[in-house]
């Protein structure tokens, strides 16, 4: 029997689909005569990557610190979700001019509505945005025509029969570019920033809108799992351990050596000073592209100059995740996601969720095997990589000046409901925001909150009802080191070149960078699913040249 090894570097969600996909295809040919032997090398104590849950409130299931959304009703999540059973529930709109529900903006000291075109500055920001995206496709699609035209060497005949856009200088260019040429007012640059490049973790000024402009197959609907995504990662754990995978946690990979029997994955246990190895015929790296930019993977032979380039290239902001917990709900049930022009968050978005009887790790919505125990692997309430912190509400020193349970805003402890809001920012504002202890940021959160929400009955309604948070900073997780890669100038030819394998083949590249919708958790399973493919087609190539011999 033969034995073709794979080793995958991360066990983020694109390594961990990649697995799947490797072992799940093997169990079902059923072929005795060559097996597939997977083993999963994660430098982190957990898996999951950026998607890291957290069982800080124990009477509820866990919170989402990272990757939280399903994007779009088409997307990969959301197909599984349905073939499982899993419970969703839907949040917004995608788009920026999707429609008339689910988002506000708070800008000028006001609370508007997203697509109130009475605001002088909502409506010339909502106009600008039209120009410039519209530029942005066109811009995206002759790049992709003289991409076809020097690959294939002659036109596409697809995309030849494209309408320039009028004016364009048919060069890439970024959000603040654009809004500078147009002469908008500070306002409604403020108002694109928040909704745009915050969103996608970059600063206006590089933020691509040719690569932010990709053709969106996933639909506009966004949903959240009811579990959090541990539904999903114990539903991978589950499938990698039925059939014969193996993950090995806090063994960073510090060098990967192709030759021509195959490569050689040196890692180190616990970081400790033994090197350790693992020879195989195939390896996918899925780490995030930080990790690749700081060298702290050495390749040998070197990758490509091609490649080297678009990995220096390509962008990967700062970011920061607060989840606060509220003895009452303060914000209109009716705009759940609300955008800020300024302050110390850019984004917050409301997540009611029901207590549940038990106290069990587990979500009701995983029944086929025992959830519990996967807990430990996804997270859980360990926090030992400092990134993610927890604050009381007797943490924040300047809380002593509000009660926590005014006569005005009476505690219901027999509601079924449990109140957070999730307050999110990237770039330069999470740059700023990092530089705040856990405490001292929850305070602020919870005074930009406070003047968002303020009414006639208190002025402090976030500050009276605040109980507990917690503060993950992504740009202080030592694999991560930042948010998700971003759009950029230059994206649209840059991105392809991540994705390419090296080595001969044998060394294949997955994660949500190298996608062209990047930035999402669709994009690193994807990703992943693509390398294991790419995998197991040059698998069964060698397998057939091996047999004509």
């Amino acid at each position: 029997m033969a034995t073709r090894r794979v080793v995958i570097v991360g066990a983020g969600m694109s390594g961990l689909a990649a697995a799947t996909k490797l072992l799940e295809d093997q169990a079902a040919v059923g072929n005795q005569a060559e097996t597939v032997d997977v083993t999963l090398l994660e430098a982190s104590s957990y898996v999951g990557g950026r998607v890291l849950v957290d069982q800080h409130w124990s009477d509820i299931d866990p919170i989402d610190m990272g990757g939280e959304f399903i994007h779009g009703e088409n997307s990969v999540q959301q197909k599984i979700a349905d073939e499982q059973g899993w419970k969703l529930s839907e949040v917004s709109v995608s788009s920026f001019t999707g429609g008339p529900s689910g988002r506000s903006m708070y800008v000028g000291d006001k609370l508007v509505n997203m697509w109130d075109t009475s605001n002088a500055s909502m409506a010339e920001a909502l106009d600008a945005w039209e120009s410039i995206q519209n530029r942005g496709w066109h811009t995206n699609q002759t790049i992709k025509h003289r991409q076809s035209v020097y690959r294939e060497g002659g036109p596409n005949s697809a995309i030849d029969e494209l309408t320039e856009y009028e004016g364009s200088d048919e060069e890439d260019f970024s959000l603040g570019e654009a809004c500078g040429e147009l002469g908008i007012s500070e306002e409604a640059k403020s108002i694109l920033r928040a909704v745009l490049a915050q969103t996608e973790c970059a600063p206006s000024d590089d933020f691509g809108v040719a690569d932010y402009c990709e053709d969106w197959p996933y639909g506009e609907v966004n949903s959240r799992l009811s579990g959090s995504y541990s539904v999903l990662l114990k539903h991978y754990l589950s499938s990698i351990h039925k059939h014969g995978g193996r993950i090995l946690l806090s063994c960073p990979v510090h060098a990967v050596k192709t030759t021509s029997g195959g490569s050689i994955v040196c890692y180190r246990r616990d970081n400790g000073p033994e090197e350790e190895t693992l020879v195989c015929d195939s390896v996918i790296v899925t780490v995030p592209l930080t990790v690749l930019q700081q060298r702290m993977i050495s390749f040998q032979p070197a990758l490509s100059m091609r490649k080297q380039n678009a990995i220096d290239s390509m962008p990967m902001y700062a970011a920061i995740k607060i989840y606060m917990r509220f003895s009452r709900q303060f914000w209109p049930v009716e705009n759940p996601f609300t955008y800020c022009s300024t302050g110390v968050m850019s984004i917050y978005w409301s997540n009611r969720r029901r207590k549940r009887s038990s106290t069990c790790g587990c979500s009701s919505s995983v029944a086929e095997f025992d959830a519990c125990s996967y807990d430990s692997l996804i997270g859980g309430g360990e926090r030992p990589l400092g990134h993610v912190l927890a604050v009381k509400r007797s943490d924040v020193s300047t809380l002593s000046d509000f009660p926590a349970t005014p006569s005005d805003l009476p505690q219901d402890t027999t509601s079924p409901d449990v109140h957070l809001m999730c307050g999110f920012a990237t770039a330069e504002v999470a740059e700023d925001a990092s530089q705040f202890d856990a405490a001292t940021l929850i305070q602020k959160s919870l005074s930009q909150l406070d003047r968002i929400f303020r009414n006639d009955t208190t002025q402090h309604p976030a500050s009276c009802s605040f109980e507990s948070g917690l503060v993950c900073d992504w740009s202080k997780h030592p694999y991560v080191m930042g948010g998700y890669s971003a759009p950029t100038v230059g994206g649209v030819a840059l991105r392809p070149c991540l994705a390419e394998s090296e080595h001969g083949d044998r060394l294949q590249f997955a994660g949500e960078a190298t996608h062209c919708q990047p930035s999402s958790i669709q994009a690193a399973i994807e990703t992943g699913v693509r390398a294991a493919s790419s995998v197991q087609e040059l698998l069964h190539t060698r397998t057939h040249k091996a047999s004509l011999i």
